[in-house]
């Protein structure tokens, strides 16, 4: 356990000075996220929890290709803004716990998907993804104000299902002791 505390103050440290562990976790929390595999997992996570709130089946239909299509497509860059762009927010969280444990990890893990589904954050996400990275986008050949109007009905909706994939007790532990370096 030592080795390993000391291994990841040894990754902190060629970081840069300003690195922390929080943030270390962070960014590796952001690679995760925004690797095919975990890609995957949320398509079908919000295709299972989100899609299927919707009552008419081309809307349904067109949700899941979307969430298939579109998601692993703007998740990282949500996840670029709003967990390693949020880093010093999510940082700032004190926990009563000892640094660079497990247990400091699995309540990073809470504290990222507090952040994440935030009211802020929300809003901010909606705007970004109606912006030019989406449905605003350059060459855009759909109906933008229709894109605009899904948008604002899926991210409120989506981002608790990532909220949840983050925290899930076994996701969290599994990451916290594989992706960080084995501390749990």
């Amino acid at each position: 356990m030592k080795i390993v505390q000391v291994f990841l103050l040894f990754l902190v440290a060629r970081l840069g000075e300003s690195a922390t562990f929080c943030e270390f976790t962070l960014n590796t929390l952001v690679m995760n996220l925004s690797g095919d595999s975990s890609l995957d997992i949320q398509a079908a996570a919000l295709i299972e929890n989100v899609c299927t709130q919707l009552t008419n089946e081309e809307d349904v239909k067109s949700c899941e290709r979307s969430s298939r299509s579109y998601w692993p497509y703007l998740a990282p860059y949500i996840y670029e803004g709003f967990i390693s762009g949020q880093a010093e927010d999510i940082c700032a969280v004190e926990h009563d716990c000892q640094s660079m444990s497990c247990e400091e990890c699995l309540l990073r893990m809470n504290d990222v998907s507090t952040e994440l589904n935030s009211e802020e954050s929300i809003i901010e996400i909606i705007n970004l993804v109606q912006g030019e990275l989406y449905c605003n986008m350059e060459n855009a050949w759909w109906d933008i104000e229709n894109c605009q109007s899904e948008v604002s009905w899926f991210i409120p909706r989506a981002l608790p299902v990532i909220g949840s994939i983050i925290t899930e007790d076994v996701q969290s532990r599994e990451f916290c002791s594989a992706t960080v370096g084995g501390i749990c």
